[in-house]
């Protein structure tokens, strides 16, 4: 199965979206910046749906933090394909 990473997944819609990535199947990478137990509750929630979850603490406005986060979650999950971020717009 394919692995997302979903930024801000602690709380709101990025929370809605993991469980919603997670029902569907996808092992869901989980990231926050200051919400840690919500972010670790997420990653047991998921977990119990049966797929594979971490928690990645990394301000997403920060690209040394970004770049980490997805190492941490390469590694983590296994991901077995490059994980690409989002392109910028010009």
């Amino acid at each position: 199965m394919s692995t997302v990473l979903i930024t801000g997944a602690s709380r709101g819609i990025g929370a809605a979206c993991a469980a919603a990535f997670g029902k569907a199947g996808y092992d869901v990478a989980v990231n926050y910046n200051n919400s840690e137990d919500k972010a670790l509750a997420a990653v047991e929630e998921l977990r119990a749906l049966g797929v594979r979850s971490c928690a990645v603490r990394a301000d997403v406005s920060d690209s040394s933090q970004v770049k980490a986060m997805f190492d941490k979650v390469r590694s983590a999950l296994h991901a077995r394909r490059r994980i690409l971020p989002p392109r910028r717009e010009s």
